[in-house]
């Protein structure tokens, strides 16, 4: 089992470097032969594709809540701020880029409350204890990238390709950093598109906490891993990202699961 582990670990490592290689090799053009601003594909996965981290937080923090230790009041405080955190989070996706009425914002919070509600309750009480873990790993997930890839687009300070001129005058290589900024036209690498959609991996977890999902495990690989290249490609699509920004971004949530799932789940077998 562990050596499968260590082989699929160094299967990950080739594939993101042969990525990185071709993304620092042909970037540019890269960029300019798939974009397209008026793409539906482009603008789908833009508008929707990282709302997948809201729904794991909810989850995750609305299981806590219910498993914590009763004198514990200040973990309940906290998990149900940063449940009221995801639930503003998804709706302020939806209503973004759908432009919904406020009245269309109550269907909106009724909808989020009944998914993670009705996720909580499909994990029967005897798998409790590694639900808590594979909780407190989404909390986590739905939580860092978001603080790790945003600390590094103001550092990073890379131009978008939509925001250029002249591409092939104002291009910059990923590895070059440009300097300090908050103008969010200039904060390209790495792409958070890419590190928060890519936290949907998580829910390759969910058949051990709901145990009828076991059944369809390799199905909800799949769609995990379609799911965020889709997200990935639209990025370059849409002129925001080039290849550099999304493989970066995607690599930090994943080797950030894979991390989480080593120290909290070393002990199962998954």
């Amino acid at each position: 089992m562990k050596n499968n582990i260590k082989k699929k670990s160094y299967l990950l490592i080739m594939l993101f470097l042969c990525c990185l290689i071709i993304a620092t090799l042909f970037d540019l053009q890269i960029s300019t032969a798939l974009y397209n601003p008026k793409s539906t594909f482009g603008w789908f996965f833009e508008s929707f594709g990282e709302m997948i981290i809201f729904l794991i937080g909810g989850f995750s923090s609305l299981f806590l809540i219910i498993v914590k230790d009763r004198k514990k009041r200040l973990s309940t405080v906290i998990y149900g701020f940063l449940y009221l955190f995801n639930l503003l989070g998804f709706i302020m996706i939806i209503s973004t880029h759908l432009k919904v009425s406020s009245l269309m914002l109550i269907p909106l919070v009724v909808i989020y409350l009944m998914v993670t509600i009705l996720l909580v309750r499909a994990v029967p009480k005897e798998n409790y204890s590694i639900t808590k873990k594979i909780a407190m790993i989404g909390l986590i997930l739905s939580l860092a990238p978001i603080f790790i890839i945003n600390i590094i687009k103001m550092i990073w300070g890379r131009p978008r390709f939509r925001s250029m001129s002249n591409p092939s005058l104002q291009f910059t290589p990923w590895y070059l950093p440009q300097g300090l900024t908050t103008n969010n036209e200039f904060m390209s690498f790495p792409s958070g598109h890419a590190a928060n959609s890519s936290t949907i991996l998580w829910i390759t977890l969910l058949p051990y906490a709901i145990t009828s999902l076991k059944s369809i495990v390799k199905p909800i690989t799949g769609f995990a891993i379609i799911w965020f290249i889709c997200v990935m490609v639209s990025r370059i699509i849409m002129g925001a990202h080039f290849m550099s920004d999304v493989v970066i971004g995607a690599s930090i949530t994943i080797t950030l699961f894979l991390l989480l799932k080593r120290r909290y789940l070393k002990n199962h077998d998954i």
